[in-house]
């Protein structure tokens, strides 16, 4: 505005650096303030510390409603399941869910999904009902939401350090 001001108000060119000059020292002086104010190193810490509480209040607020969507409407059983489903159930964003359960966890989306599936196809190996162990194997495959066979035995051998067969026979 003033530049603007300034070229219709001074009609010589030599006379456009006065407001140029006033804009210039004000500017500077507004950088010299800030640059000599001293914020207490207490203050910044309490700030950091506030936020710090705030961020993890949110994020297990988010988890806990993460965990109960998991239990209760047992999303983990859906084969191709992805962090956005996820993320409209709880109605928030995919980063903030997997932010949550990086932050809680300390393991990814797929992993945290993977752990949810492995539980539930321990407790269909350990049901009493089933007096086949091969019945009990392929209803624990289909029904926690694994897409193959070889998948399941991979990723239950990493959670439980036993094979299905092993672990049925170990619990019944």
């Amino acid at each position: 505005t003033l530049n603007f001001l300034g070229r219709n108000f001074f009609a010589n060119d030599t006379l456009v650096i006065l407001p140029a000059i006033i804009m210039s020292c004000l500017l500077y002086s507004l950088g010299y303030v800030a640059a000599h104010t001293v914020i207490p190193p207490e203050t910044v810490d309490n700030d950091i510390n506030a936020i710090d509480s705030a961020a993890n209040e949110w994020s297990n607020d988010l988890i806990h409603k993460i965990d109960t969507v998991m239990r209760e409407k047992m999303l983990f059983t859906r084969p191709n399941l992805t962090i956005q489903d996820l993320a409209n159930a709880v109605s928030s964003n995919r980063t903030y869910v997997s932010n949550a359960i990086n932050r809680t966890y300390g393991i990814s989306f797929s992993q945290y999904v993977a752990k949810q599936r492995v539980e539930y196809a321990k407790m269909i190996l350990r049901d009493p009902r089933y007096t086949s162990s091969k019945d009990a194997i392929a209803d624990a495959i289909s029904l926690s939401g694994f897409t193959s066979d070889k998948t399941f035995y991979r990723i239950f051998k990493d959670h439980t350090s036993l094979t299905p067969l092993a672990y049925r026979k170990s619990t019944t």
